[in-house]
């Protein structure tokens, strides 16, 4: 659902820099640890996940929906997380079998089906904060989302 291809990869890395509850990529690596919380995400073709795995609920949740529904998204955080977007795409772009990779799937898909989910360097260099606002704005609401707790 991505107007900017690699938005949403793109967004996946940067809600990490801070939210609103936690402003600052510091602040939200001293809760997680203070409250033993592992948290991670990931990007595939049809959904991104955020998840918080810790032994107690109510911060854990917190961390989850943090990342997810209440990042700052400045535009800082855009410009430090690029690099990481762009290396990160480079190592799929230029991957051996990238081209019969893509084909195959857009065989399967179709054409957006075949896009690198991280988007190419050109696409990342040219996403803008505007671009990644009007995404989370579309896709991350509670009527577009789910969440999951597991025991």
């Amino acid at each position: 659902h991505e107007s900017t291809p690699g938005s949403a990869h793109f967004f996946e890395h940067i809600a990490f820099q801070g939210t609103e509850k936690f402003p600052s990529q510091t602040i939200l690596e001293e809760f997680c640890e203070n409250n033993a919380i592992f948290k991670n995400a990931y990007t595939t073709k049809v959904d991104t996940v955020f998840f918080a795995d810790g032994l107690e609920l109510e911060s854990t949740l917190q961390v989850a929906t943090q990342l997810a529904y209440h990042p700052l998204l400045t535009p800082e955080s855009l410009e430090k997380e690029r690099a990481a977007v762009i290396d990160e795409a480079r190592s799929y772009q230029f991957a051996p079998g990238a081209d019969a990779l893509s084909q195959h799937l857009k065989n399967i898909g179709g054409d957006k089906y075949g896009e690198l989910i991280t988007g190419t360097i050109d696409q990342i260099e040219k996403v803008t904060h505007k671009d990644l606002i009007d995404y989370h704005a579309t896709n991350y609401h509670t009527n577009n989302s789910l969440i999951i707790i597991c025991s």
